[in-house]
């Protein structure tokens, strides 16, 4: 009975203790965020405009936008997100609708895929017309060209090509949002991959003008094309003969009176105009020339419309070598320049001008503003008279310092510009009103209308202080700089959101070198410093101190170490009880021949300004610095006659002298002439004796051996030391817990399928688990970054990050808690973040049995195959081991997914999930959308333990779906788990 009562008891507890130990909420230190002026927007009737910007705010890349009256006064209360749909979105298109509303056609796509196009119509005060997520296309292209053009109807046309299979296809929207065309497109043009979209616009009538471009040399470069509303083609074909454009690329553009303006630009400058009606009828017989002049080269920067039938136009010319003028001319209805002959000169640049923004008012005026890449690279606007008079004063005035590409609008009497700039660390949409009379409506500067943190960030490291943890990463919203947060028991931040600068007033370079804790409860941060100094690139390493409040407890940028600092001085750092130990690299005619250190005690340097000398290099040998253990200086010798290595180490006392028992030369940490090579790992020290990890290489093999190397010098685990794998050829130590047993996590990477396993040593140099340690995790394809903790129960947990082996950016963050006799607990490893795209870069901090964890997270979006947005985020985990006479299963208390298999899959695959209890279970189907696309079980009645279904890729239609990424998801008993797949074809 007392039995059968403490088995009752043991079983409420470990039940308690596993509800306790699941993961905590997660939780961001640096959120990323990118906020885009898009290029698109829309003049409404009652003569206001409404812009449109992106953001990731919400960890997706959605589209928002607000209206503004010609002061620049924001219309709505609040910007309205017109796309919020899960997934990035990217704005392709805007175009006024005849029932004046406007509609918007983007792009949900991933990183280099365009996985659906969808439309939205939106009335002018800001309210959606067709469904929330809009109007879906129900297309997977990769790199679309899509172009949205009206219809007379309050609908659209959408014209898209996909280079798969090089076919133009189009579709046509009525004014509720119905496809009128078959669900696949109407096929335009038969495929070939070598002509592209250049122009759309609608003829006037219904239907639509195509302007394409052909880049193969047997085809005629351009080609107009005439379509009804129904989508045949209207009249020729071409809509005007090859031969009247004979260049690369000619434009189409709408005019007035239901007539279209043609223009190409020739490589001399010269830029070439001609008009048409819709049934392509010329209005010239011949194209009308207009010639800038002599220049070395001419580059037309914009051109757009006036309302009587003319353009305006702005271009950079100038000589090679010299600066650049930009001008600007007005032309009439006949293409005849209305200004002097040569244009007029808005700004004289330097060699570089990027962007220009054109727009002409019914008066006659016209607006221009501009910026240029040099430096200082101010944004200046011009406005000219309809006689072409700049009305203020020349080079214009002054929107912002900052490089912006700025978007004009014209009016009567005002012009309204917007901007994005980076200030201080933030991306800013900015606005400015200017009248006629050069009178400013906004402070110098502009206002601000919307402001995000800019910028990416990558983690280095998480540290517990006392009673608080503290995180660093590398920042990049004002350069490459140091940042980093405090935050107590609960990962509350305690300073600035997003974290506060190593160096807040400096504006050079900064790299982190090495972090350690002290003893004390502080962290000390050796650091690389980029400066520039009369043009020159100069590196300096500096010492920071930063207790737990987040204080830097040394003045300005830390203590100069050493004074001559170089990029490649190979700065390290220790920490003995509460002093630091540095040491750097002095190196003659690129040969490293001494090694310098020196010793922090209490903020100052006890060993002279320069350091002292802590070894030298022997005869026809190179060393190099590798670590710092304690007061242990750890370096490698080099033989390049010899190609041969060792790895050695010199214990040194307060003073910088060998300590007791060793000389100035060190101590090998291995012998062993089979091995030409030996690369330093990893070092900890126990007891003050200093254990380290060191890599052979040689004939064919390369295994790790540990060595115990005893405060006077003494190789403790025989002079070879301890190998610790004969089947693993290149195993790799990924992390090591010090103590009374020394624990490491080997990551083997011998076979296809790659595994981590656990092992533990004794003091004394033996393997107290099975030769080659026990697998905790296995079928991983790229785990490089696990992390090693040792709870205060005497459990350890390994959190890591591994991707799925089909798509490298989809890597999720997992760990798998291992109890004190070195036993994998739990049927498998658990996910701690599944978000998309990567996180990586795990590191933890460990606190009694509370271990959390931190890493580098791209959720918030891959702009290329090169560049994420990347924060940094983390989790927490309690230790869910209990120490019980009787071996003993916790019980689960939640619905689990155990995994699908096989993953990656196609077609089909087997969802395993386990229920703590008996009910309905209903198991579905999502995109990364969030959409629902196949419900498995539907409310199902099932009993506790473990079942398995079967999704075999098709979604509620029975149509077969796309490759990519899918989330399974079970839910019971008011409880949901989800767990990632991957579909591939």
């Amino acid at each position: 009975m007392e039995d059968k009562v403490k088995k009752t008891c043991l079983v409420i507890v470990a039940l308690l203790i596993w509800l306790v130990c699941l993961s905590g909420e997660e939780f961001s230190l640096r959120k990323a965020d990118d906020l885009r002026l898009e290029d698109f927007h829309f003049r409404t009737a009652d003569n206001c405009e409404i812009i449109f910007w992106s953001d990731l705010t919400s960890g997706d890349r959605n589209i928002r936008c607000q209206k503004f009256n010609a002061q620049g006064q924001a219309i709505w209360a609040e910007p309205i997100a017109v796309v919020n749909n899960p997934g990035d979105q990217n704005l392709a298109d805007v175009v006024p609708s005849s029932d004046n509303n406007f509609i918007i056609l983007w792009e949900e796509y991933e990183i280099d895929t365009v996985n659906q196009l969808r439309l939205q119509k939106v009335t002018s005060n800001g309210q959606s017309l067709w469904p929330q997520a809009g109007i879906s296309l129900d297309m997977v292209y990769t790199y679309p060209q899509a172009r949205l053009v009206p219809n007379n109807t309050g609908g659209a046309f959408v014209l898209y090509k996909c280079p798969g299979w090089g076919t133009i296809s189009a579709q046509s929207i009525d004014a509720y949002g119905n496809m009128l065309w078959p669900i696949d497109g109407l096929l335009l043009v038969t495929p070939t991959n070598y002509i592209n979209i250049i122009d759309a616009v609608p003829d006037g009538t219904g239907g639509f003008i195509l302007n394409l471009r052909s880049y193969q040399s047997a085809q005629p470069p351009h080609r107009l094309v005439r379509y009804s509303a129904q989508g045949l083609i209207v009249g020729n074909d071409p809509l005007i003969p090859f031969n009247v454009f004979s260049k690369d690329e000619c434009h189409i553009l709408q005019s007035s009176g239901g007539q279209f303006i043609l223009y190409q630009k020739d490589e001399s400058g010269s830029i070439e105009f001609n008009r048409i009606d819709a049934s392509g009828n010329l209005a010239f017989p011949v194209n009308i020339v207009y010639d800038p002049g002599t220049s070395d080269f001419v580059t037309l920067c914009d051109l757009t419309t006036t309302p009587y039938g003319g353009v305006v136009f702005a271009w950079r010319q100038g000589i090679w070598g010299g600066n650049h003028n930009l001008m600007i001319q007005k032309l009439d209805h006949d293409f005849l320049p209305l200004w002097t002959q040569s244009g007029v000169i808005v700004d004289t640049l330097g060699s570089e001008m990027s962007d220009t923004s054109l727009d002409a008012s019914s008066n006659g005026s016209t607006w221009l503003s501009w910026y240029s890449y040099n430096e200082p690279s101010p944004a200046k606007a011009q406005v000219f008279s309809s006689e072409g008079s700049p009305l203020w004063e020349q080079g214009g005035k002054i929107l912002t310092t900052d490089i912006a590409r700025v978007m004009t609008f014209g009016f009567a009497d005002r012009g309204l510009f917007f901007w994005n700039d980076e200030n201080n660390g933030m991306d800013r949409l900015c606005k400015q009103v200017i009248g006629t009379n050069g009178a400013l409506s906004y402070p110098p500067g502009g206002e601000t209308v919307v402001q995000k943190l800019r910028g990416q960030a990558y983690i280095y490291d998480i540290f517990a202080l006392n009673d608080r943890y503290i995180t660093l990463w590398q920042d990049d919203r004002d350069g490459y700089k140091i940042y980093y947060q405090i935050s107590d028991q609960n990962m509350q931040p305690l300073l600035a959101p997003n974290g506060v600068a190593l160096n807040p007033v400096l504006n050079d370079e900064e790299y982190q070198v090495s972090l350690q804790a002290t003893p004390d409860g502080k962290l000390a941060v050796l650091y690389n410093l980029q400066e520039q100094i009369d043009g020159s690139t100069v590196y300096e390493t500096y010492l920071q101190l930063i207790d737990h409040y987040g204080e830097r407890l040394y003045p300005g940028r830390g203590i100069h170490i050493p004074p001559q600092g170089s990029y490649g001085n190979g700065s390290v750092m220790g920490i003995s009880g509460n002093d630091i130990y540095l040491a750097w690299m002095e190196s003659e005619d690129g040969i490293v021949r001494q090694i310098i250190g020196q010793r922090v005690c209490n903020g100052q340097l006890m060993w002279g300004e320069n350091g002292k000398v802590i070894t030298s290099a022997p005869q026809l040998f190179n060393i190099e610095i590798k670590g710092i253990v304690g007061s242990y200086f750890i370096w490698e010798t080099q033989n390049a006659e010899q190609d041969r290595s060792f790895c050695k180490a010199l214990k040194v006392d307060q003073n910088g002298d060998p300590a007791s028992g060793w000389t100035v030369a060190g101590s090998n940490l291995i012998l062993d002439n089979d091995y030409d090579e030996q690369d330093y790992l990893k070092a900890g020290l126990v007891n003050d004796d200093l254990i380290s990890f060191v890599r052979l290489s040689g004939r064919g093999a390369y295994p790790v051996r540990a060595q115990r190397l005893s405060s006077d010098g003494l190789r403790m685990w025989n002079d070879a030391g301890l190998s610790l794998s004969s089947s693993i050829n290149y195993p790799s130590i990924s992390d090591v817990v010090y103590g009374n047993e020394i624990a490491y996590v080997i990551l083997d990477y011998s076979n296809d399928t790659q595994q981590a396993l656990f092992q533990k040593l004794s003091l004394s140099g033996e393997m107290l688990l099975p030769e080659d340690g026990i697998s905790f995790t296995t079928n991983l394809h790229n785990c490089y970054d696990a992390d090693l903790v040792k709870f205060a129960d005497g459990s350890y947990l390994c959190a890591y990050t591994d991707n799925d082996g089909a798509w490298i950016q989809n890597r999720d963050v997992y760990y798998r808690q291992i109890s004190p006799n070195g036993a994998p607990m739990g049927d498998h490893p658990t996910v701690l973040c599944s978000e998309r795209y990567q996180q990586q870069y795990i590191r933890g901090a460990i606190r009694g049995n509370k271990a959390v964890f931190a890493w580098s997270d791209d959720r918030a979006g891959i702009m290329n195959s090169e560049t994420a947005y990347t924060g940094v985020w983390g989790n927490s985990v309690i230790s869910s081991y209990v120490a019980i006479d009787d071996p003993l299963e916790t019980p689960s208390v939640v619905p689990e997914i155990s995994g699908n298999y096989p993953n990656p899959f196609n077609p089909s695959t087997t969802i395993a999930f386990a229920l703590p209890a008996g009910g309905e279970v209903s198991l579905s189907v999502f995109n990364l959308k969030g959409q629902l696309v196949r419900t498995i079980l539907n409310e199902a009645e099932l009993e506790a333990g473990k079942h398995t279904a079967i999704w075999d890729g098709t979604d509620s239609t029975g149509r077969i779906v796309s490759s990519g990424v899918y989330f399974c998801a079970l839910k019971t008993a008011g409880k949901t788990v989800s767990r990632k797949m991957l579909l591939t074809k």
